[in-house]
C-alpha cells in the first residue's frame, strides 16, 4: 500500500471485505381459483315481508384451489345494490338479506357470490337467484263461524271462554280486534293472543246468546268476518214485582196504616237480601200522604186522601237485583173513590 494514496485495492479491502451483505430475497405466492359448490336450489324465495337479517339460500360451500389457502366470500347485489350480504366470519357462510330496501312482491334480485383465497387472486363466482314472493294468508280454524256455551253465574271475569287459532304459514304476528252484539261489553279479546275473555260479570248479561265478529290481520291479510256465539246457560234472570203493574181503588176515607199493597217479589238468584222495591210517586209533593215499608205501600194519616184535593196517584216500582233490574212495568196507581160524605154545620 502507498502511504498517503488510496488504491482502488484499498477501498476494497476497507469498506466490501468488512461490511455485511444481506441479501433479500423477494418471494410471489400465486393464488389459484377457488371451487364453489353449485347452489341447489339456485332459485329461492323470500317472503315479501321478510325480516331483517333473514338468511337466504343454501349453505355457500367453497374448496380453496391453493394449498393451505381459506374461502373468503362475499355478495354484489346487481340489481339492486347491498340488499343482500355475507358476514365477514366463515363460520356463517350463508346469504343473509338486510333489509336496507322495502321488498316487492314479484321481485327478482340477482345475488351475486364471489369467493377467492385468502381474499387474494382470481375470484370465483356464481349467481343466486331470489324470488321476493307474496305474503301466504293465513286461516282460522273453524272459519267462518263457531260456538261455545257458558255458564253464566259461575264463569269468573278474566276468564278465557274461546280462543281463536290462527294459522300463518309463515309464522307472522296476528293482530286481533272484535265487535259483539248485543254490545253489552261482556267480552274482550286479546289483541295479540286471539283470546276472548269476560271483561264484565256474565249476571249483568239480558240475552242468552252474544255474537261476536272477530278481524284479524298480519299486516297482508285480512279476515273481518269471522264470528264467535256465545250462548250463556244459567243466566240470571231479572227480579219482577209479580202483582204489578195494578189499579187499586181505595175510598177517600181510608184511615191511617189503611194497606194499599203488599208487593209479591219473586228472585230465583237472591243476590240481595232482602229484595225490597223502589218505589217513587210521580207527583214528589204527594209522598207524605202515603207509608212505604219494604213491600208494604200504606196510608200514612187520618184523611190523607181527599177526593175533592187529588182523585188519582201513581208509583213506579222497580227491583234490583245488584245486577239487574225488574221489567219496568211494575206501576201501582191508586184511584180515590169519592165518599158522600154527611153535610156539617158550622156556626153562623
Amino acid at each position: 500500500m502507498n502511504r498517503g494514496r488510496l488504491t482502488l485495492s484499498d477501498w476494497f479491502d476497507r469498506h466490501v471485505k468488512t461490511s455485511t451483505i444481506i441479501l433479500c430475497i423477494l418471494t410471489y405466492q400465486a393464488y389459484a381459483t377457488p371451487t364453489i359448490t353449485p347452489f341447489n336450489p339456485s332459485v329461492v324465495p323470500l317472503p315479501v315481508d321478510a325480516e331483517q337479517l333473514t338468511s337466504v339460500g343454501p349453505k355457500i360451500e367453497c374448496t380453496p384451489g391453493t394449498a393451505n389457502a381459506a374461502c373468503t366470500c362475499s355478495v354484489t347485489s346487481l340489481v339492486p345494490f347491498e340488499v343482500f350480504k355475507m358476514p365477514p366470519n366463515a363460520a356463517d357462510p350463508y346469504v343473509y338479506y338486510y333489509g336496507s330496501q322495502t321488498l316487492a312482491a314479484g321481485t327478482t334480485y340477482i345475488v351475486d357470490v364471489q369467493c377467492k383465497d385468502n381474499n387474494q387472486g382470481q375470484a370465483k363466482s356464481q349467481i343466486l337467484y331470489v324470488e321476493v314472493q307474496a305474503n301466504k294468508p293465513f286461516t282460522i280454524r273453524n272459519y267462518p263461524s263457531d260456538s261455545v256455551s257458558v255458564d253464566a253465574q259461575t264463569t269468573a271475569v278474566g276468564g278465557v271462554v274461546y280462543t281463536v287459532d290462527y294459522d300463518d304459514p309463515e309464522k307472522r304476528a296476528i293482530t286481533s280486534s272484535m265487535t259483539q252484539s248485543p254490545n253489552q261489553g261482556l267480552f274482550s279479546i286479546g289483541a295479540g293472543d286471539g283470546k276472548i275473555r269476560v271483561a264484565t260479570d256474565l249476571r249483568y248479561a239480558t240475552s242468552s246468546a252474544y255474537k261476536l265478529k272477530v278481524t284479524a290481520t298480519d299486516g297482508y291479510n285480512t279476515i273481518n268476518d269471522f264470528v264467535v256465539t256465545v250462548n250463556l246457560n244459567n243466566l240470571n234472570l231479572p227480579p219482577s214485582i209479580d202483582n204489578l203493574p195494578l189499579t187499586f181503588t181505595v175510598d177517600e176515607t181510608a184511615p191511617k196504616d189503611f194497606e194499599i199493597i203488599d208487593m209479591t217479589v219473586t228472585d230465583l238468584t237472591r243476590y240481595v237480601n232482602p229484595m225490597e222495591p223502589a218505589c217513587t210517586l210521580t207527583t214528589p209533593s204527594d209522598i207524605t200522604k202515603f207509608k212505604i215499608s219494604g213491600t208494604k205501600i200504606a196510608v200514612a194519616y187520618d184523611n190523607a186522601l181527599d177526593y175533592e184535593v187529588k182523585s188519582r196517584y201513581t208509583f213506579k216500582c222497580t227491583l234490583f237485583d245488584g245486577y239487574l233490574f225488574s221489567d219496568g212495568n211494575d206501576v201501582l196507581t191508586i184511584v180515590v173513590n169519592d165518599i158522600n160524605e154527611p153535610p156539617k154545620w158550622s156556626a153562623a
